[in-house]
């Protein structure tokens, strides 16, 4: 595992490292447990400081949590944790404080995210802001056995399904993670996000080739086109996709930091497509391209664009617009564009207007 650096203090990820986590993310054709196994064990070297790390699946719209996944520590610690932790904490929460996590962004302290949720803060990004100007008194974090803190890994997608990772830490955090960090940790997310929806659209259907919407060789060579599929105009876009995810990995080792792999990897190329590997049963290395967009929420369906949804969607998930336009493969001044037409259609002000307009209609009754 690489030294953190100081700028990335809290994901020790090189460019391999990342392109670990990526292909984890995206094996598409695994049981959730399996899945999640894997995921989890890809990540873990990069967030485990000794002190162990868990990870679990749940769905914002129920609560339903998946079975929990273990990933170093101790033999005492893995021997207590389900006691300290799971059944303790995590179990009991309702689905308010699970969407409250989700909804802080991509990598936080659970001190951080107790102290905005105690001052009904929704976001990382405005809690950061409004940091300084807050009371100075302490609001404590809570206690898990042997460790009073943890440091959160959270990927959620617009279809209410969200994973976390969390590290265990021995001392309370007193800095928020550094903004390369967080910058890392949100493309990262971006990406298993990504993977869920695929997961989501393919399931019950045969193997991960066959049910692609393109198949490409491993130099970026259209192979196959889905009956059907309508593609042809954005062939052009899905090569040129497929050639820097060849790229981004010929050029992992020399990627100190990760995020060099990330960029060249894009989540959403051409908009609307995911492109991943994948290997048929004799050893035969495919890139398989995958119509993925975020699903946009449907509340404003009569007063906003599809563009326009899908970034409201990403903002109720607490995504700045940085990330936005890295999952939607736009520019970052087109977010703000749409952001700005958001904001008129429906008569409120910027951002947190947005918010707490999506908010309001998302409760019921």
């Amino acid at each position: 595992m690489p030294a953190p650096t100081r700028a990335n203090r809290e994901l020790g990820l090189d460019g391999r490292g990342v392109m670990r986590v990526l292909d984890a993310a995206y094996r598409i054709d695994l049981p959730e447990e399996a899945w999640l196994d894997g995921l989890t064990a890809a990540i873990g070297p990069a967030f485990d400081r000794g002190a162990g790390v868990h990870s679990f699946a749940v769905d914002l719209r129920s609560g339903a949590t998946s079975s929990p996944r273990l990933f170093g520590g101790d033999a005492s610690w893995s021997a207590t944790w389900r006691a300290e932790w799971w059944e303790t904490f995590i179990l009991p929460m309702d689905v308010a404080m699970y969407r409250g996590i989700a909804q802080f962004g991509p990598l936080s302290y659970t001190s951080d995210l107790f102290a905005a949720i105690a001052r009904a803060m929704p976001t990382f990004e405005l809690y950061l802001a409004n940091r300084g100007a807050l009371p100075d008194e302490e609001v404590p974090a809570p206690s898990f056995g042997r460790y009073p803190e943890s440091l959160n890994l959270v990927a959620s997608d617009t279809s209410g399904t969200t994973v976390c990772f969390i590290g265990n830490r021995p001392e309370v955090a007193r800095e928020p993670p550094s903004d390369s960090s967080v910058h890392l940790a949100g493309l990262l997310t971006a990406h298993i996000a990504a993977a869920l929806r695929l997961r989501s659209a393919r399931s019950g259907t045969p193997s991960v080739v066959e049910s692609a919407d393109v198949v490409l060789s491993d130099r970026g060579a259209v192979v196959n086109v889905r009956e059907g599929a309508g593609l042809d105009e954005s062939l052009d876009a899905i090569r040129h996709a497929a050639r820097t995810v060849v790229r981004a990995k010929r050029d992992a080792a020399g990627d100190s930091e990760g995020r060099a792999s990330l960029v060249l990897w894009q989540v959403l190329f051409s908009r609307s497509f995911t492109v991943v590997d994948s290997y048929e049963k004799d050893g035969r290395r495919y890139l398989v391209a995958n119509r993925n967009r975020p699903d946009p929420v449907t509340a404003f369906a009569s007063l906003l664009t599809p563009r326009e949804r899908e970034v409201v969607a990403l903002l109720v998930l607490g995504h700045a617009n940085k990330l936005i336009a890295y999952e939607l493969d736009v520019a970052e001044s087109t977010v703000a564009t749409h952001i700005r037409s958001i904001a008129r259609k429906l008569d409120v002000d910027g951002t947190s207007g947005i918010l707490a307009t999506a908010h309001s209609a998302a409760r019921p009754g």
